[in-house]
């Protein structure tokens, strides 16, 4: 024996989330933009700053957290300078970073911040 027939219903809409899919989008593209800059390697510095005279022996870790080996400015020896970004800064429109420069003779740390206007400050400087 035959069943009866169901009735077939048209299919619902989907609900048009082009919106949402748009942002979703935009924080693929911005968590992969913030994931290549901390990975990018500390050495590509190295030509950027040879350009004002700083050169280092070595350069190792990362731009976002990383050491440079061997600073020198304009043939003075510096010392070895390790670095990490401070990301909050970032909120008050300022690039900072923690940094530390280790010579035989002592090291200094200081929290470092640069604006946009070429205004730098440092904070919490120790000898």
């Amino acid at each position: 024996m035959a069943l009866p027939r169901r009735r077939e219903r048209p299919a619902r809409e989907a609900p048009s989330g082009t919106r949402s899919s748009w942002s979703l989008v935009a924080l693929g593209i911005v968590a992969l933009l913030v994931f290549v800059v901390v990975t990018l390697p500390a050495s590509l510095l190295g030509g950027r700053l040879e350009r004002i005279g700083v050169t280092a022996m070595a350069f190792t870790g990362s731009i976002w957290s990383g050491t440079a080996v061997g600073l020198a400015w304009r043939g003075a020896v510096l010392g070895d300078l390790r670095w990490r970004v401070a990301p909050l800064e970032l909120f008050r429109g300022r690039l900072g970073a923690h940094v530390t420069l280790t010579r035989p003779d002592g090291r200094i740390e200081s929290n470092v911040a640069a604006t946009l206007a070429g205004n730098l400050h440092l904070a919490g400087t120790r000898v």
